[in-house]
């Protein structure tokens, strides 16, 4: 009996001071702004598109892998920049990607290709390219 009463206090106690270590009402708000700033980090990636974007180069991934599997020479794709609007209210954004390939004589020129991106999904429509 003396050992339960001895370990129905440690517990009491162990209960106590878990809940006198817990996070005090400075912490939580603390917490809260941090996430609030987050949500508000993601939404404003969002409207810039850079969702859509790779975060290794900066690059359409779809668009760039199109782009390089359509060359003469895919192995010699190299991208240079990617440029995106932000959000239109139909939900698109207007990229704009330069890259470098071989042409057919085997000198390196510079492409560019204009593409409509969907905010949702990322998808893109060739526009124009060069």
């Amino acid at each position: 009996m003396k050992k339960q009463k001895t370990i129905l206090i440690i517990c009491t106690l162990l209960s106590i001071g878990v809940a006198a270590c817990g996070p005090n009402e400075q912490e939580i708000a603390a917490q809260k702004i941090e996430k609030e700033q987050q949500l508000a980090k993601a939404v404003e990636t969002k409207r810039k598109g850079f969702h859509c974007l790779s975060g290794w180069d900066g690059s359409h991934i779809k668009l760039a892998s199109y782009v390089e599997n359509n060359l003469r020479d895919p192995d010699s794709y190299d991208h240079i920049e990617t440029r995106i609007s932000p959000v239109t209210k139909t939900g698109t954004h207007t990229l704009s990607m330069k890259y470098r390939a071989r042409n057919g004589f085997g000198g390196m020129t510079i492409g560019q290709v204009a593409a409509t991106i969907q905010n949702e999904g990322c998808g893109f429509t060739i526009v124009s390219s060069e």
